[in-house]
């Protein structure tokens, strides 16, 4: 029984130390510029302060002005509080927010270089969207192939 107890305690104090030292070994000093934001905690980030930030928007905006980033576990999130600078961002840089997060089983293969759902919007991208809306998705082809379904 104490062989147990002593095993849970060394398990425990390891994986306190791992939380403790995991964030800090993944990002480099200075090397993102992102906005400020509220310090977050080891591997659940700004998650347990999410509903206190919900009910007044307007004291985060004045802290940490109108941009501010947050931590939501693993995700880093920039948050625009404000209409004017949300509309700018979203109008001058669109192609920056349009990309999707590739998740590592796509890149095992490679499926993120020529599947339509992982490419970015580029010109590769639009002629795959085409092809498939035009060739493969049309609805006489869909007709077609109903016998097979």
């Amino acid at each position: 029984m104490e062989y147990l107890a002593l095993l849970l305690v060394l398990f425990f104090v390891l994986a306190c130390i791992h939380v403790l030292t995991f964030d800090r070994g993944t990002r480099k000093s200075g090397s993102l510029k992102i906005p400020p934001g509220p310090k977050p905690l080891p591997s659940i980030g700004n998650i347990l302060e999410l509903p206190s930030w919900a009910t007044d928007r307007t004291m985060l905006s004045k802290i940490y002005g109108p941009v501010m980033t947050l931590k939501l576990g693993s995700r880093t999130a920039v948050v625009i509080s404000s209409p004017d600078i949300a509309k700018e961002a979203l109008q001058t840089n669109d192609q920056v927010f349009s990309s999707r997060t590739i998740p590592d089983t796509s890149r095992t293969f490679n499926h993120h270089k020529f599947s339509v759902a992982w490419l970015p919007a580029s010109t590769q991208w639009r002629k795959l969207r085409k092809v498939s809306a035009l060739q493969i998705f049309a609805p006489q082809r869909l007709d077609a192939t109903q016998a097979l379904r």
